[in-house]
């Protein structure tokens, strides 16, 4: 496939049954060179270009001549941004360096090799190659992969003039088919170096961290040497993006019923689920709001955290039908390491403590234990709810000793759900489910960990103050490990910007000028933070630096502009001494300034429809920072076409999910439906394709969606006839459902496979 690609864009490949069909994506620039590739045994390979530019898409059979599974079948290309796994196997690729002939296995894995379970696969393989254990040692066991002397040399065969740029490897062949057989953590030894930015495969899609500068702050610190209690639903500890993180924590759920775990209190906060009498799905809150906090960063997988080397202290305060107010207070006692109704509390006890709960009347217990905490230096940081109404009397975001953070969406706006009042200290990002406003395919929540009633660990995204709160708590967190003198009253002045000891600002003002009720002092600003906190200790960085968000932009004929935020992250006054395209088209006002913002406009009257791609320079006294453009003109531009993915079904379903009424559809008619005598009542409406022609439009590799999208579709009341019922669907929307039952409250709803019925 030959594709126009801006950096950061590429290709997402989904496998509909990897069981039969293991195909791979290799990713070569316009001068045949290999860029990159993905060769996972799974459902999804991905790959990213590095630079922007014309592209070549190459997909295969599997190459390795152990594959028994390189027959024919069905997949769906993506291209554009780049899809990721909800699974945490990591990504197989031979692009980046490895050790040739090593084969690491972790500690407790099936380490034998299977010749019995898959013998067509390891008899081939064992003509060509040796493989044997060399060495077992703590977690993980080296095996060692030699080319037998008697083996044939000859290559896979690639019917394409891109295959001389494809190299076979008897490592990766070894690992594919170890892989396949069941032996899942089967890895390269990759060579592994230092880097400033996190590598995190699903960082990309963190849109929600650049948003409050943290790539800057962590160059400074990333949190090392403190200890943040999640106060929540527990943690499920063996996500492997809380490895080595979890310090001892406490369950002091006092009702059995309502712990899940068959006892009581007890010093294991463990999270079993909450799951309902309803029979809805558990939210695994805690998980996802721990991991936002402190997931382990910058390690090849998943994602990244706020105060990524920070440690986790897990409390386990709710379960089916949330807490009481009494445990609570326990659990604030134990982080604090003061006396509780269990003991005498964590020696030695938490630094910040993060609790995304509330509602209720403000009591007494609450008030003391923050007050207990905040005496002995410990920030409190609360969730200020999401009932759109004012929270100043509601526990525990009206406590005054306790830090109490309001929602914001991907444009700094207020989120539709967050609470309000004079209580409120401070915004940060929340996401919003509704919408895909950055078009990378996901709706606009903040992406953490996950796990599902399965035992699945998975990632996925929500929204909510209960996700804001974890960003600020990690960024105090950041904050603490560049200034372990640091306290609240130091905190309470810098919010202020009255610290006598700097001016450094460490929130961008949004709003009314000053404190307001929607985002108290304003949105977090991570480095501010941080440079604050270090000049209290007489830690100064003096120059100025620049900040522009966001890094890439998607322009399209119907919306052709976007804005650009320009913010100086450092000291002293920013200049931004030019701005400039290397594309006519593409103009950007102004083109000289200072903090503020800026408009990228594509001008699309004089070009013929196709993909376009730009770059914007910004040249300042704090440094230089490109963003990447990419230009989508006539049919190829997705919110005026839809994109070409054939025959769309639209159903409208009652709540037994049953189809009532349909409408098709296809790119010619630009995805417009209509559907008509429609009752009055409660509806879920999905879009999907039936490539495969079984009456069912939600089959693996199917294209589908949901209203308002398939992460979180409602059931809406019709009374009288409407036209707002627009969402988008696609091939990658379903990648991360397993988070759609993560959300106890919401009115979701989940069809399983094969229960949407076309006419």
């Amino acid at each position: 496939y030959f594709v126009s690609l801006a950096a950061g864009q590429g290709a997402t490949l989904f496998i509909p049954n990897p069981m039969n069909t293991d195909f791979d994506l290799y990713l070569f620039n316009d001068a045949g060179e290999q860029v990159a590739n993905s060769i996972n045994t799974g459902d999804l390979d991905w790959v990213q270009a590095v630079s922007g530019g014309d592209h070549f898409l190459l997909v295969t059979a599997c190459l390795d001549d152990a594959c028994s599974t390189g027959g024919p079948g069905l997949y769906n290309l993506t291209v554009g941004t780049v899809s990721i796994s909800s699974t945490v196997e990591g990504q197989l690729s031979s692009s980046h360096d490895f050790v040739e002939g090593d084969v690491l296995i972790s500690e407790g894995d099936d380490t034998r090799l299977p010749k019995a379970r898959l013998p067509g696969d390891w008899r081939r393989l064992n003509e060509r190659l040796d493989v044997k254990l060399e060495r077992r040692a703590p977690v993980v066991g080296r095996w060692k992969v030699r080319r037998r002397s008697s083996a044939s040399n000859a290559a896979p065969v690639v019917r394409s003039p891109l295959a001389k740029a494809i190299q076979w490897s008897p490592t990766i062949a070894a690992v594919k088919a170890l892989r396949r057989s069941g032996t899942t953590t089967a890895s390269p030894n990759y060579i592994l170096r230092a880097t400033a930015a996190p590598n995190d495969e699903f960082y990309p899609f963190q849109w929600h961290y650049p948003l409050i500068g943290l790539e800057e702050a962590w160059d400074v610190t990333e949190g090392e040497g403190v200890t943040v209690a999640v106060l929540d639903t527990g943690i499920v500890s063996r996500h492997p993006d809380f490895a080595g993180k979890i310090v001892a924590g406490f369950d002091f759920i006092s009702d059995v019923q309502s712990a899940r775990d068959g006892d009581g209190v007890d010093p294991d906060p463990e999270d079993p689920g909450d799951l309902g009498e309803n029979g809805s799905g558990s939210s695994f809150h805690g998980t996802h709001v721990a991991g936002t906090i402190a997931a382990t960063s910058n390690d090849g997988q998943g994602v990244a955290g706020v105060a990524g080397r920070a440690s986790i202290m897990p409390m386990r305060v709710l379960g089916v039908g949330g807490g009481t107010s009494f445990d609570i207070c326990q659990a604030m006692l134990f982080a604090a390491g003061e006396p509780n109704a269990a003991n005498n509390g964590a020696s030695p006890p938490a630094d910040v403590l993060n609790m995304s709960l509330g509602g209720g009347p403000i009591d007494q217990c609450a008030v003391d234990a923050i007050a207990a905490a905040r005496a002995k230096g410990i920030f409190v940081v609360v969730a200020a709810g999401n009932d759109n109404k004012n929270s100043d009397n509601i526990s525990l975001a009206g406590i005054p000793d306790a830090f109490t953070v309001s929602a914001v969406d991907i444009n700094k706006e207020k989120a539709f759900y967050s609470n309000f009042g004079d209580r409120v200290d401070v915004a940060a990002p929340g996401g919003d489910l509704r919408v895909d406003l950055n078009s990378d395919g996901y709706a606009d929540g903040v992406l953490s960990t996950l796990a599902n009633d399965n035992g699945e660990l998975l990632y996925g995204f929500q929204n909510g103050t209960s996700m804001a709160a974890p960003h600020f708590a990690g960024v105090v967190a950041l904050m603490k490990s560049a200034n372990p003198n640091l306290t609240p009253n130091d905190l309470d002045l810098l919010l202020q910007g009255a610290h006598p000891q700097t001016q450094i600002p460490i929130v961008e003002d949004l709003g009314a000028p000053g404190k307001d009720q929607v985002f108290g002092y304003g949105l977090v600003d991570a480095l501010g933070a941080v440079r604050a906190a270090s000049a209290l200790q007489g830690v100064a960085l003096e120059d100025p630096i620049l900040q522009v968000s966001p890094r890439s932009l998607e322009l399209t004929s119907t919306q052709p502009s976007a804005s650009l935020t320009v913010r100086n992250g450092g000291a002293g006054d920013l200049t931004v001494n030019q701005v400039t395209s290397d594309q006519p088209w593409l103009q950007v006002t102004p083109t000289t300034g200072a903090e503020g913002t800026y408009q990228a406009t594509a001008d699309t009257s004089s070009l013929a429809d196709g993909i376009y791609l730009g770059t914007v320079t910004f040249d300042s006294n704090g440094g230089m920072t490109t963003v990447s453009v990419r230009a989508s003109v006539g049919a190829a531009s997705m919110p005026s076409g839809g994109g070409e993915i054939g025959t769309l079904y639209v159903l409208l379903v009652n709540q037994d999910y049953e189809s009532l009424a349909q409408a098709v559809t296809s790119s010619s008619e630009g995805y417009q439906y209509a559907i008509t005598g429609v009752a009055p009542g409660a509806y879920a409406f999905f879009a999907g394709t039936d490539y495969n022609n079984d009456g069912f439009i939600d089959d693996a590799g199917e294209a589908l969606g949901g209203f308002p999208t398939l992460t979180d579709p409602l059931f809406v009341e019709i009374t009288e006839s409407t036209t707002t019922i627009d969402f988008p669907a696609g091939f990658e929307a379903r990648v991360f459902a397993a988070s759609r039952a993560a959300r106890a409250g919401s009115r979701s709803v989940e069809p399983s496979s094969g229960v949407l019925r076309r006419e």
